[in-house]
């Protein structure tokens, strides 16, 4: 990609985080022993993550080399383009010692299976990005890591994968291409978005442009593309950069068998592409569907509002989570039509006087589970308990982790993390004035609480 030397440095890449992955970086204890365990049967011991491979189409074996109860000091849960969840820490002993791995939760046999990675670099934001390739089955999934800010990774229905430059556009580029080009690495990714769009917008000419405020141009961010490959949509502030200055988020799409940039909404930015339909915010802190059919894509299609005024929202797959901004303690959530009418039933969760919901949290790798920290008393995070809520049934569990992980030492709450697997998490088990420590729960080997009075779920109208 073409780099522009007349831009300050750019705050936005900090804010790129990892797919639709992100770092959730805790300070805990290190382990008194180093990690332990068995290789898994038929597989060899782990080596150093290697630098290239001789034959980038045979997956590389797995091992499993640490027991899931000991975590090392930095472990951290990070996720891979198509969202499957990992654990990162730098190992202390072996071959590894001094490197960050990387680990899947082997919910079988109870230990962390060793994620061999094929490391190869792509442009991004004028230096280059450490892109981490997993080979599983013959596919590659990926995920981007790096001391600096580095671009999340989307997966495309075709198995390729695209990132955003800010200062530059949206780019696209096939895994294998990279694995097999001379040096791994060397192939161009293939850049989706115009220099020059049809209606007067120039990236050389708006780059040119001095601000004394050192204000810059996000050029492109927050790409979607829908699964059968047609349209790009993204969010831009060239209207307002070119006016006054000012943050002026547009979005727009572009259609990819010809390269043709228009507007869909102006003051708005895109949330999600989920079949056939286009969920995207606007700053009236509502949410608006377009269908994504015909040949002009969404821009040729009527806008249809689907919430009122949010105060939060988290979307999962094709759930989105959220609470109105009126105050309440209730949270709604509903599955993202498959056509843009907006009809969709509603499933309330509501708490009592005694209780509320803290936060909203990953959905579990099925795509079924809701993971939520409930606070029985309202106020004390030593209240916090687990409720792990089924999208779909609109029932819920309670498990009194704040006990589970009593057998460690005492405990007075914890942090959830993130789910591992379909049925445990990662949590930090919190003690006031020491550091936290990181632990996996199995949550089937737990007998959830009896269901609690003031937790409710209830069906609504669309």
């Amino acid at each position: 990609p073409r780099r522009r030397r007349s831009l300050a440095p750019v705050a936005l890449v900090a804010a790129l985080i990892l797919c639709g992955a992100y770092f959730l970086i805790r300070a805990v204890t290190t382990p008194s022993a180093a990690p332990t365990g068995t290789p898994g049967a038929g597989t060899p011991a782990a080596t150093a993550t290697p630098a290239t491979t001789a034959n980038p189409t045979a997956d590389p074996a797995w091992s499993a080399t640490l027991p899931a109860a000991d975590l090392p000091a930095d472990a951290t849960l990070v996720f891979a383009a198509d969202g499957r969840p990992l654990l990162s820490f730098t190992s202390a002993s072996g071959a590894d010692a001094g490197q960050r791995v990387w680990y899947a939760y082997d919910a079988v046999a109870g230990l962390l299976r060793r994620v061999p990675l094929v490391w190869t670099t792509t442009p991004f934001a004028g230096r280059q990005v450490h892109i981490g390739l997993l080979l599983e089955n013959g596919r590659a999934n990926a995920l981007a890591y790096g001391e600096e800010g580095v671009p999340r990774l989307f997966r495309a229905a075709d198995g390729s994968l695209f990132y955003t430059d800010v200062l530059d556009g949206v780019y696209r580029f096939d895994p294998a291409a990279l694995l097999a080009a001379d040096p791994p690495g060397a192939a161009a990714p293939t850049m989706l978005t115009p220099a020059k769009t049809a209606d007067g917008y120039d990236l050389d000419a708006l780059l040119a442009f001095q601000r004394a405020d050192g204000w810059t141009l996000t050029w492109a961010n927050r790409p979607r593309l829908d699964d059968a490959l047609s349209f790009l949509v993204y969010t831009t502030d060239r209207r307002g950069f070119l006016a006054d200055g000012d943050v002026q988020d547009d979005l727009r799409q572009v259609r990819l068998s010809d390269g043709a940039d228009v507007v869909v909404a102006q003051l708005a930015r895109p949330v999600a592409i989920e079949g056939g339909v286009l969920l995207y915010e606007k700053r009236d802190r509502k949410l608006y569907l377009r269908d994504m059919a015909g040949a002009d894509g969404p821009a040729g299609n009527p806008e249809v509002r689907w919430t009122g005024a949010l105060d939060q929202y988290g979307q999962f797959g094709r759930w989105l989570v959220y609470t109105l901004a009126d105050g309440t303690t209730k949270h709604d959530f509903r599955r993202i039509p498959d056509a843009a009418s907006g009809a969709s039933p509603v499933r309330s969760i509501s708490c009592a006087a005694k209780g509320r919901i803290a936060d909203l949290y990953r959905v579990s790798p099925d795509g079924v589970s809701l993971g939520l920290v409930w606070l029985a008393d309202r106020t004390t995070v030593a209240s916090a308990r687990l409720v792990v809520l089924s999208l779909p049934a609109g029932t819920t569990r309670v498990y009194d982790l704040k006990s589970a992980l009593a057998a460690d030492g005492a405990v007075d709450s914890f942090d959830f993390e993130g789910w591992v697997s379909d049925t445990a998490v990662l949590v930090a088990a919190v003690r006031d004035g020491q550091a936290p420590r990181m632990r996996i729960v199995d949550l089937s080997k737990l007998a959830p609480m009896p269901a609690s009075a003031d937790l409710s779920v209830q069906e609504e109208a669309s």
